[in-house]
């Protein structure tokens, strides 16, 4: 039996990757317009980096995710088939 942590896990990094890779991309849609009608540069390109990292940490987080599930799914498989002990 999995322990409940793991089951918070596999619920939980699916959806803050989700939600960063969402955000960032809906600050970028909504301050490259805005920067470009002369707001507050400065602001503007702090928040652009920030909504990139966002973008990036949570594909990283999804690739993750995904690699961890081929992993233990191969692992349960294997054992299943008494290749491994």
């Amino acid at each position: 039996m999995f322990p409940t942590i793991w089951l918070g896990g596999w619920i939980f990094v699916p959806f803050v990757s989700l939600l960063l890779t969402i955000g960032g991309f809906y600050c970028i849609l909504h301050l490259i317009p805005r920067s470009q009608q002369g707001a507050n540069v400065r602001t503007d390109v702090i928040a652009v980096k920030a909504s990139y990292w966002a973008i990036v940490v949570g594909l990283m987080c999804t690739a993750f995710w995904l690699l961890a599930a081929v992993l233990i799914r191969s692992l349960l498989i294997l054992k299943a088939a008494q290749i491994i002990h």
